[in-house]
């Protein structure tokens, strides 16, 4: 199976694309990978002069708290790339079943690591969506579109 054909990855492409046109939509330059696979963070935005790195999560919240979040792994990455080439990093989380979309500095997310961040696995970490900055919300059409491509294998029930 190809990349482009996994799953996941056609529910991650969607997600791209709305954040990709949101921010087209608020005047800045989008730059993304053209090579095929798995890459780092999904691209750079730029207006004005200001630069930044993103990555768009493609995921519901989660049921157990009003939370959502990511492996570690990727956090730790994020926060390399944002020291190592001195650029904000931003996250966008899509949420694919209720639509809302949240926006995330990992320069904040940091300085919330000690007292706000959740552990959730050994491996996945999340803040509480208080703490995140909301955006928009998608709309029925969109969140229709992206329940084709669930792999979620617990019901959405969110408390």
């Amino acid at each position: 199976m190809s990349w482009k054909d996994r799953t996941q990855v056609k529910k991650g492409d969607i997600g791209e694309e709305i954040i990709v046109k949101y921010l087209e939509e608020n005047n800045y330059k989008v730059y993304q990978p053209i090579i095929e696979g798995s890459h780092p963070f999904d691209g750079f935005a730029l207006k004005y002069g200001k630069l930044f790195m993103f990555d768009v999560k493609t995921k519901a919240r989660m049921n157990k708290c009003n939370c959502t979040g990511f492996d570690y792994k990727h956090y730790k990455l994020y926060k390399q790339k944002t020291k190592e080439l001195n650029l904000n990093f931003y996250v966008y989380f899509v949420d694919d079943k209720n639509g809302d979309v949240y926006m995330a500095d990992i320069l904040k997310l940091e300085k919330l690591e000690k007292t706000q961040m959740q552990w959730f696995t050994r491996s996945i970490i999340g803040w509480d969506l208080s703490l995140l900055n909301f955006l928009f919300n998608i709309g029925k059409d969109k969140i229709e579109q992206l329940s084709q491509f669930d792999t979620r294998k617990h019901k959405y029930k969110p408390k």
